[in-house]
């Protein structure tokens, strides 16, 4: 699924997932307007280990497998 923080929110909340990538890029306090994930997201998201990492030039790439 692609698609907006909304959208990736309602299928993290309901289980609807068994891989999760996220490109992260550093983030510009210069740029406005972009939204970010919202933050019961982020917050879900830091309880969870990522299986792998990889650094994408400036940007990063991880990787989270659901819990069983």
């Amino acid at each position: 699924v692609e698609g907006g923080g909304e959208v990736l929110k309602a299928f993290l909340e309901r289980g609807l997932w068994d891989r999760f990538l996220w490109y992260r890029a550093p983030v510009n306090p210069l740029l406005k307007g972009g939204k970010m994930l919202p933050a019961s997201i982020l917050n879900g998201l830091n309880r969870l280990k990522p299986e792998e990492s990889r650094a994408l030039e400036q940007d990063l790439l991880e990787i989270y497998e659901r819990p069983a």
